[in-house]
């Protein structure tokens, strides 16, 4: 937020969050972090998407200040292919919920991209692979047997985001397909208005966020989905349902 507002003080608050995750990640597994796996995976995506951006933006200065960047993103990829880490749990904490194998995708082909590791990279393109064998016919991406309006934007927006560091060309056009089969999916639940219809989601409103309160929508991810396929499909049908979400939201 901080570079695209041009905003040093935004910026630099983005950077004391990083250094201090970054602080605390020991060998990698950040010891005490609750649901491990899935939390560092987040945290992996947005730390390399971070650095991405500093450097598209030639924003050496900002980039410097993230202490040991390489190091710690280097040490937290790592952690999470080690054998024995990814596969242990799969069954339990990614296999039921389509939209992680994207969110872990991201995160390491941006990581590889941001470190040029190819060990990395095949990791990626592994993740988003599998995860692109789970879409339904209809677009659905399953999260818990069924659609999630909620989770349906999420692994749309990971699946955008890693899509703008794959470098596997097959690839690249299923990750394509499968957006724009997901959005179509999404955008039965939005109306013309921007107003979301969240009923018979399998996971929002029936699970607890770390809150302890119902997970909700993320509008502000689905905004980002829909305005970030615009732009790279060339359609601006997308960027106006964004808007009308937005206007609903009062935004």
């Amino acid at each position: 937020m901080g570079l695209a507002s041009n905003d040093d003080t935004v910026t630099r608050q983005g950077l004391r969050i990083l250094n201090w995750g970054f602080a605390h990640e020991g060998d990698g597994s950040f010891p005490g972090t609750g649901d491990p796996h899935h939390s560092i995976s987040f945290f992996l995506e947005a730390a390399s998407r971070s650095v991405l951006l500093m450097q598209e933006a030639g924003d050496e200065r900002h980039l410097s200040e993230l202490r040991g960047w390489k190091r710690n993103i280097r040490i937290a990829a790592g952690h999470l292919i080690q054998q024995g880490v990814f596969p242990r749990d799969r069954g339990h904490s990614m296999d039921p919920y389509t939209h992680r194998f994207f969110l872990c995708a991201a995160a390491l082909g941006e990581a590889a991209s941001a470190l040029d590791d190819p060990r990395l990279r095949q990791a990626a393109l592994e993740l988003a692979n599998a995860g692109l064998q789970r879409q339904w016919p209809d677009g659905t991406n399953p999260e818990k047997e069924g659609f999630d309006v909620n989770y349906q934007a999420v692994g749309a927006i990971f699946g955008l985001r890693y899509l703008l560091v794959c470098d596997d060309p097959e690839t690249s056009n299923a990750l394509r397909n499968m957006v724009e089969k997901a959005l179509v999916r999404e955008s039965a639940a939005i109306d013309t208005n921007g107003n979301v219809d969240t009923a018979g989601s399998t996971r929002l409103t029936m699970e607890a966020a770390r809150s302890g309160k119902a997970k909700s929508m993320d509008y502000k991810l689905l905004i980002q989905a829909l305005v970030f396929w615009s732009d790279i499909s060339g359609e601006p049908q997308w960027r106006q349902m964004a808007a009308n979400v937005a206007r609903a939201r009062n935004w």
